[in-house]
Order: structure tokens, then C-alpha cells, then sequence
């Protein structure tokens, strides 16, 4: 079946129609996603969390080797690390500064978000607790928690002399 555009749709197996032109795609994806977004942009955070993953992947893996402790010394330090960059990053988002919006989507919402982890941090807690160390559990809360505030308010202050 042609559509008045000239792209196909054709059935596949189940019945459901697949898309067969670029602009076909883009029209279905600019349905799902915000007015203020565009194709760049998301491929821009993508590939930021492509990178932001790997990072984290070999930090985690480099210090936890290094430590060999009970503590999850690696989540915490990019945790850490993770909120000082995106307290950079916003601190430099209010000037226009190099590749403006694009750049803070490639290192914000990309590389920062794909880089910290608290969703491994939600796990690791449960972890410890299951395995009946509250105490470190609870002192791991309490320093990513902090430690993390006080480097965003560390990375905007820094911010202001970039």
C-alpha cells in the first residue's frame, strides 16, 4: 500500500504496518517527543549516555578492583564526580557558551546522566541491608547524599570562573 507521500507501508508478520521512508519516521517520532526537541538533540544525549556509560563502567570496575572493600567506593566516587560535572554544566547553562543548547544536552542529560548511577546506588543499598550491614548502608545514604549536594554547590561555584 503506497501513502500520498510516496513512502510504502507494508504488513509485516503480524499485521502491523512498518514505517518505510525517513520522513514517515521522523513525522512518528516528532509525535512522541516535545515540540522543543528535535532529531540532533536526542541523538546528542544518546550518544552523551553512550559515553557517560562506558565511563562509568570502567571508573566502577578501575576503583572496586583497587579497594577490594565492603564499601562501594567506585558508585560513590562517580556519583560524586557525576554531580560536580552537571553542577558545571548548569552553572555554565545560563551563558551562552560554546555549543549552547546542544552542548548542555550532550553533557547533561547524556554523558552526566548516563555517567552516575543511583539506580545502581538504589540496588547496592538494598544489597547491603539484605546482607544485614545497615550501618554501612546507611553511611553510604548519608555521604552520596551530601557529598553529592555539596559537589553540585562546588561545581556552580567553580562555574563562575569558566
Amino acid at each position: 500500500m503506497r501513502k500520498i507521500d510516496g513512502s510504502r507501508q507494508l504488513p509485516n508478520a503480524h499485521g502491523r504496518l512498518l514505517l518505510r521512508s525517513t520522513a514517515q519516521f521522523q513525522r512518528w517520532v516528532n509525535c512522541l517527543i516535545s515540540p522543543d526537541m528535535d532529531m540532533t538533540r536526542i541523538m546528542l544525549v544518546g550518544m552523551g549516555g553512550f559515553l557517560g556509560s562506558i565511563a562509568r563502567y570502567v571508573v566502577v570496575k578501575t576503583v572496586d578492583a583497587r579497594l577490594h572493600q565492603l564499601f562501594p567506593f567506585g558508585t560513590l566516587m562517580v556519583n560524586v564526580v557525576g554531580c560536580f560535572m552537571i553542577g558545571i554544566v548548569a552553572g555554565i547553562a545560563g551563558r551562552q557558551f560554546g555549543g549552547g543548547e546542544n552542548l548542555r544536552a550532550f553533557l547533561g542529560a547524556g554523558f552526566c546522566g548516563g555517567f552516575t548511577t543511583f539506580s545502581a546506588f538504589a540496588l547496592e543499598n538494598h544489597n547491603l541491608f539484605s546482607d544485614r550491614f545497615a550501618g554501612v548502608a546507611v553511611l553510604y545514604v548519608a555521604c552520596s547524599v551530601i557529598a553529592g549536594i555539596g559537589a553540585v554547590f562546588l561545581g556552580l561555584w567553580c562555574a563562575r570562573f569558566l
